[in-house]
């Protein structure tokens, strides 16, 4: 599918959620059935699109029809495009054993991630529908593109439960396997400890306060950091477009986070722990945001604060 026919798909099924989210408003069968209609709907279009849409689509085709011509141990000795990670070389050299066809591969890709991301909010939210179309707005032409991010962002959102339920070694697992396809999921392991935190405007200052010193240091210390390793030795912190803008929307979000838990609606004890989590992933995220790169550690940037946002309604 050309970008023109995406488009006009995704705008239809946007008109779907929003009209859902004014009609439906019980998880009742006809909700859980357009709610999972929607999902399969936009996974086949991301999975179907065209190599021309999407900045690296072409790229990853690429790179798995080479791969999956490749013996097992190459996978691991061999440097492929930005010395991609060993999970997902391994992911394409498997599913190159089903199908040498790389919209197949896409195809199977799409629909993971968003059937699980589907499953994840439908179980989480209390308005679904709204945090389907947020989560739409958010990432759809990220994931059109970002794979390798796109798969560990979905990975990292189904280790939610073990925050919650504190279990560190599944979430701590699930983070590593996150990892193998993209190295920048690290970046959520606090994200465990966060959880435990009781307070919120403390942690909201410190990190309005701490901004301007982080970002005036990002690069005079975390650049020359950065590049001394091989992978990132182009690293270069983005200052236009994308970045500012998804900043300036988490100072917004973060202040009206904070007004909605003292001035706005009253939670139940346990919708409020995880409100408390939500502000303070996003406190944290503003001090991430400086830090966001033109490469593949864009995702640091915001996987923080995007993994908790549908749980939030």
């Amino acid at each position: 599918m050309e970008r023109g026919q995406i488009l006009s798909v995704y705008l239809l099924i946007v008109g779907v959620l929003i009209m859902s989210n004014i009609s439906l408003k019980s998880k009742n069968t006809i909700a859980k059935i357009v709610f999972f209609g929607t999902i399969i709907a936009m996974a086949f279009i991301v999975g179907a699109r065209a190599f021309t849409v999407g900045h690296d689509t072409a790229n990853y085709a690429n790179i798995f029809s080479e791969v999956i011509h490749f013996d097992f141990s190459q996978l691991f000795t061999t440097k492929v495009y930005d010395d991609i990670e060993k999970g997902y070389m391994v992911l394409q050299w498997l599913f190159g054993k089903i199908s040498p066809n790389p919209v197949h591969f896409f195809m199977a890709i799409a629909f993971f991630e968003y059937i699980a991301i589907g499953i994840w909010i439908w179980k989480n939210s209390k308005k679904p529908f709204l945090s389907l179309i947020i989560f739409f707005c958010m990432f759809f032409t990220f994931f059109l593109t970002g794979i390798r991010q796109s798969i560990a962002i979905t990975i990292l959102m189904l280790s939610y439960d073990d925050i919650k339920k504190n279990k560190i070694a599944p979430f701590l697992i699930k983070v590593f396997i996150a990892t193998l396809f993209h190295t920048t999921a690290i970046v959520f392991i606090p994200a465990f400890f966060i959880n435990k935190l009781k307070k919120t405007l403390k942690y909201f200052v410190a990190a309005v306060l701490l901004f301007p010193v982080v970002y005036i240091a990002r690069n005079t210390i975390f650049v020359s950091i950065v590049t001394q390793f091989d992978k990132y030795s182009d690293y270069e912190i983005l200052d236009h477009g994308d970045a500012i803008t998804f900043t300036l929307l988490l100072f917004v979000v973060a202040i009206a986070a904070q007004f909605l838990l003292r001035v706005g609606k009253k939670f139940p004890k346990e919708e409020e722990h995880e409100y408390v989590f939500f502000c303070n992933m996003v406190s944290v995220s503003l001090l991430i945001m400086p830090f966001v790169g033109l490469n593949g550690t864009f995702t640091s940037g915001y996987v923080l604060f995007h993994l908790c946002l549908p749980s939030c309604y």
